[in-house]
């Protein structure tokens, strides 16, 4: 592998966020079998595993306007045309929905002789959880299905394995991304989708396998269907390394890596560096070397240090603290290499050990390629708070670290699509961005993980099945939130089949009373610690009677009657209200303790949680002055179970619910300390010294706040069609900002001059709404600056 010019990486991969298309131009390929075939390596079997390299070299006398082509492997593959990687993927899916991408190779072509290759991998049994496979292997399919070009995949094509890579489990112990990489680079085939590959290299005609096929055909048995990528390209950026903060061996100034600069490290020679990137960082590593035959290099990833009590401390300190993480290996050929991963990978910091042989080692760089879905920060917020400022850039970073070809709960550890983390994500993107793209797949994708019992799994796409069933009531409310702030009949009500479905699992399990009984599967609600709480399970959560269970399918019940009766079936909607309206009662009667003032979380009442009360809030089981008095109950008694970061969005909730919202800046307490600890994200739960994950995006929920909550601008009709601005603003006397509204930006601006506050609201376009004041209503003309002062 011959180094990789940054440049030309990220040249190209602008060039494919603008060359691929959601849907293919060709209709045919999605009603007919594709006359491509799936090839891979012919030695192995059905199912091989490892590495595997695809070329073909064609001629043509000139280069059209566009040549559109559709790609897709099993599991993972990175395209190059003449030696440059113009594509990656594909993106997440599974077998019923195997995506493949679309490309216009155009501008990447030369009259005469070109190249197209591709690098196919599969991990096999190691693969990350978030990855199918049926059988190992690449498809390419021109979009006029005539294959005038030559690039549809056949048995034209030629494919070798690359022997010098294999995968190291025991590096990525404790993960579920995958295995780490070993690659032997004198074992390597060099040069493999270059003009000129290495003649050494042992080329095979390629297998031919099925052709391509969709969910129209009919007439054969395809392992996987074939779906268009619905999402763009991901953003790709050069990065430097920001600081060498430890070196021995050969010590090298802090700044080193700030720059390119080539570093000769002698033979015989021990090497290790502690790189410091200041914040956590998804990216691919880069590493370009030459000479040094038989030099050993290891480059480890962590998202903080341990002390030796294996607790994190400030994540800026280092000394005294031990490096544990994940890594990858190289073995040098002498020759000029470049090595990066296969799939991105996330730290802070970096260890790079390097041990050298008989020769020296020349390293000619050490950077990394930064890799995000490209959502843009659309929203303004200012205030005088700066604290404010922080919240809202570590909340972005920590939901741009865990957006990728999918919504993730965490980049280090799992990068699995979870509906709880999920729901919160996709409110941030829309309340930041206004990007709805990766949340309408999230919702889809959560809908085909469906089992027949009707129940979503937890996580999905994943090849290891998992059941949280409170989850797929909090998929419902994912539902809501679209038809709330986009709308879209015809997507939404596309959802109401699962819905109904989710619903009818949870019926099952309901007693006389209408609660639910012993529960199957993982009944996961929150990270909380405190007695009777099991590995995240609240008191009862798998026997029965648990409040917090049925107050969770109590909400789901409400919600769905109202998506029922917005674009549904009115008799369902009906149905969901009566048993909502039992469930209601029976919880009252069931785990109200009035000596106590709160509802216990079973049904023998010796267990309280703030998470009960604000469910009970948030279902209206108790309504008015009982509701706030409720709150203020659960906000002064830390004797009970204390919701942690993930709940805290739906105690804030619970807190505006009641009229409190004014206190919402008041309740930050966490977030100070998760930056008080040199986060850099925010971590998966509250306590910052035993999080195992530094950055799970369910603690992004301010990034929502600050705009529903503090700015006050919120949906009160489905798709956003009206709005409802109900400012709470604490102790601010100035705050201000916007957000991407469907119709255009919506802004508003808050400032207190004397005992007076002047206010403006711009809506969009066709967008009505009301101002709430201090208990007073005040209607918004759509389209033009509203003025008032109060």
């Amino acid at each position: 592998m011959k180094p990789i010019p940054t440049y030309i990486i990220f040249f190209c991969l602008i060039i494919q966020a603008m060359c691929t298309k959601a849907d293919p131009l060709n209709p045919k390929l999605m009603r007919e079998s594709w006359p491509a075939r799936w090839i891979s390596f012919p030695e192995e079997g059905d199912n091989p595993n490892g590495l595997y390299h695809f070329r073909k070299e064609i001629s043509m006398k000139s280069i059209p306007r566009q040549l559109w082509i559709h790609v897709s492997a099993d599991s993972r593959y990175r395209l190059y045309i003449n030696g440059k990687w113009i594509s990656h993927g594909p993106a997440a899916g599974e077998l019923r929905h195997w995506q493949f991408e679309t490309i216009n190779i155009a501008p990447f072509l030369n009259p005469g002789k070109n190249v197209i290759a591709a690098e196919v991998w599969n991990f096999g049994t190691q693969r990350p959880m978030a990855h199918h496979s049926y059988k190992t292997g690449l498809i390419i399919q021109e979009d006029a299905q005539d294959n005038l070009y030559g690039f549809t995949s056949d048995t034209s094509w030629k494919v070798c394995k690359n022997s010098g890579y294999s995968i190291m489990p025991k590096w990525s112990r404790g993960t579920d991304i995958g295995a780490a990489e070993m690659v032997d680079f004198e074992k390597y085939p060099s040069g493999w989708n270059s003009a000129e590959p290495d003649h050494e290299l042992r080329w095979e005609k390629a297998r031919q396998g099925e052709r391509g096929e969709t969910k129209w055909s009919v007439f054969n048995r395809p392992g996987r269907l074939l779906v268009p990528r619905e999402i763009p390209a991901m953003r790709m950026e050069p990065i430097r390394f920001s600081s060498v903060r430890k070196s021995s061996g050969v010590e090298v100034s802090e700044n080193h890596l700030q720059k390119k600069k080539t570093l000769r490290i002698p033979a015989n020679t021990n090497v290790e560096w502690i790189i410091d990137q200041k914040e956590l960082t998804n990216a691919y590593p880069v590493l370009e070397i030459t000479s040094g035959k038989g030099s050993l290099i290891n480059i480890g990833y962590a998202e903080a240090l341990y002390d030796s009590s294996n607790k994190k401390g400030n994540r800026n300190d280092i000394e005294g603290k031990m490096f544990r993480g994940f890594q990858d290996g190289l073995k040098a050929s002498g020759k000029a290499e470049a090595y990066m991963p296969l799939w991105f990978r996330t730290f802070r910091y970096i260890k790079l050990t390097i041990q050298t042989a008989d020769q020296p080692l020349e390293i000619s760089d050490f950077h990394a390629i930064k890799t995000e879905y490209p959502f843009d920060y659309n929203a303004k917020f200012k205030s005088e708070d700066k604290f404010l400022d922080s919240l809202l850039e570590v909340g972005w970073r920590t939901a741009k670290l865990c957006a990728v070809e999918t919504y993730m709960d965490c980049p280090y550890y799992e990068r699995l699509q979870y509906v709880g983390d999920t729901r919160i994500q996709g409110l941030v993107s829309l309340y930041n961005s206004g990007d709805d793209r990766l949340l309408r797949q999230a919702i889809k994708q959560f809908d085909q993980s469906r089992m027949s019992e009707g129940l979503t799994l937890s996580r999905f796409p994943t090849n290891y099945d998992q059941q949280i069933p409170p989850f797929s009531l909090w998929w419902i409310g994912m539902v809501n939130d679209y038809w709330m702030y986009r709308g879209d009949k015809k997507f939404v009500g596309g959802m109401m089949p699962g819905v109904r479905q989710v619903l009818s699992f949870f019926e099952q399990y309901q007693l006389e009373d209408g609660s639910l009984g012993a529960m199957p599967y993982w009944n996961f609600t929150d990270w909380s610690n405190h007695k009777g709480w099991v590995f995240g399970v609240p008191p009862n959560g798998q026997k029965g009677n648990s409040s917090l269970l049925d107050f969770q399918f109590l909400w789901a019940l409400q919600i769905a009657s109202g998506l029922e009766s917005s674009l549904g079936r009115p008799e369902l909607s009906q149905k969901y209200l009566n048993q909502a309206a039992k469930l209601s009662l029976t919880i009252k009667n069931k785990y109200w303790v009035a000596s106590r003032g709160l509802f216990a979380d079973e049904d023998t009442k010796g267990l309280f949680s703030q998470h009960a009360n604000v469910l009970a809030i948030l279902t209206h089981v108790v309504e008015g002055n009982q509701a706030k008095d409720l709150m203020e109950k659960i906000l002064a008694d830390d004797s009970i179970a204390q919701t942690t970061i993930y709940f805290r969005y739906y105690q804030m909730l619970a807190l505006k619910e009641v009229g409190l919202a004014d206190r919402y800046l008041d309740q930050l307490g966490v977030w100070k300390a998760h930056l008080n600890s040199g986060l850099t994200t925010w971590a998966e739960i509250s306590d910052t010294q035993t999080t195992r994950s530094d950055c799970h995006a369910w603690g992004a929920s301010p990034n929502i706040e600050l705009y529903r909550i503090v700015l006050g601008i919120e949906s009160d009709a489905p798709g956003f069609s009206r709005v409802r601005i109900n400012p709470a603003l604490g102790k601010l006397k100035h705050a201000e900002g916007s957000i991407p509204h469907p119709n255009g930006d919506l802004t508003v601006s808050y400032r207190k001059v004397g005992q007076r506050w002047n206010i403006t609201v711009r809506l969009p376009e066709k967008v009505s709404g009301t101002f709430i004041w201090q208990g007073k209503t005040f209607e918004l003309k759509p389209g033009q600056l509203n003025r008032l002062s109060m």
